[in-house]
């Protein structure tokens, strides 16, 4: 019984190792993705917006009709 206890326990030992290191892994692959993809789209998305509303600022400034 002492025995078959002492299995469980290093079970899940490194049943919870296996969890931590897969659930870092996810973590690090998840913040690479977002500053790599989605933090620059959100920035070219702003930049799109910013251009749109000075050119029609612009528009409506100079070309009234």
């Amino acid at each position: 019984m002492f025995f078959k206890k002492k299995v469980n326990n290093t079970k899940f030992f490194y049943t919870m190792l296996i969890i931590s290191i897969i659930a870092i892994i996810v973590a690090v692959i998840g913040f690479a993705l977002i500053k790599d993809i989605l933090f620059p789209l959100t920035l070219s998305m702003l930049w799109h917006f910013l251009l749109k509303m000075i050119k029609n600022s612009v528009r409506n400034a100079f070309f009234k009709d």
